[in-house]
């Protein structure tokens, strides 16, 4: 409750008092003035000055001392005032009643765009399921026949160890030219090289002596493809490349274990 609303309170009551305190001194100075009324008559000229309806307790309006509705002086503002009271507090009660209902309607607002919203959940997910079903019953075959080939290639891939060449044929000891470094621009830089890989297989390993020329001359046949390179295509650039630093790697390594008839094979291939 606000100070306004206190002060009309007050205003109100202040108002109420002193009407009822002129009203009550009008009737006690009616009774003194005269005399020969009987009590009943000034109790009813008091009722009378409270705004107590007379009519039928003291009979008819305005006879004698009895008077009618509103006959004294200061009744009809004491009316006022009372009524001007009950209607602000009904307007405050109203007031109450309008903001709870208001309050109750934005709760209900509220839940009712929760459920909106679980719905629409609801229905895509409902959909989504929909559009499995019927892709699974459509295509489910195709997808039951493609997982299974995956699992058969991720098995072989699993236990089957890989196949890796290596530049030098462990059988004859012939290097495995890729085609560009089999041209005949490169044909006196394969023969240092072939004669070297050659010695590993007939002795086993390659003689520590020719180890580093041999390092310094696959450098030397790089550079020289490295200077022709524009004359080539990537691809092949790129593998002869890759080849000529795989035999570095490859001479690092003793000759493979092979049976003694491949050995004596190998040299009479020479």
């Amino acid at each position: 409750m606000n100070t306004s609303f206190r002060f009309r309170w007050l205003v109100a009551g202040c108002l109420a008092f002193s009407v009822f305190a002129a009203e009550t001194a009008s009737a006690q100075s009616t009774c003194r003035r005269y005399p020969s009324l009987s009590s009943s008559s000034c109790n009813a000229a008091r009722y009378h000055s409270r705004g107590i309806p007379l009519y039928g307790v003291a009979g008819g309006y305005g006879y004698g001392a009895y008077g009618g509705y509103g006959s004294a002086y200061a009744t009809q503002p004491l009316y006022a005032a009372a009524t001007w009271v009950r209607a602000l507090a009904s307007a405050n009660l109203l007031n109450a009643q309008a903001q709870t209902e208001y309050g109750q309607a934005r709760i209900q607002h509220a839940y009712a765009d929760r459920e909106v919203m679980e719905n629409s959940v609801q229905y895509q997910l409902t959909r989504m399921e929909k559009k499995r079903i019927n892709r699974d019953y459509r295509f489910g075959h195709l997808h039951e026949r493609g997982r299974l080939i995956r699992e058969a290639k991720l098995a072989a891939h699993r236990f089957d160890p890989p196949v890796i060449e290596r530049p030098v044929d462990p059988a004859t000891g012939q290097v495995r030219w890729p085609l560009l470094l089999q041209t005949s621009h490169f044909a006196k830089a394969r023969q240092p090289i072939d004669e070297v890989f050659y010695q590993r297989q007939v002795h086993g390993q390659i003689n520590p002596d020719h180890f580093l020329p041999m390092r310094d001359w696959i450098a030397r046949v790089k550079q020289e493809l490295r200077s022709r390179m524009h004359q080539y295509e990537p691809e092949d650039y790129v593998q002869s490349r890759d080849f000529l630093t795989s035999l570095i790697d490859e001479a690092r390594q003793p000759r493979s274990s092979q049976p003694e008839g491949v050995q004596l094979a190998a040299a009479e291939a020479r």
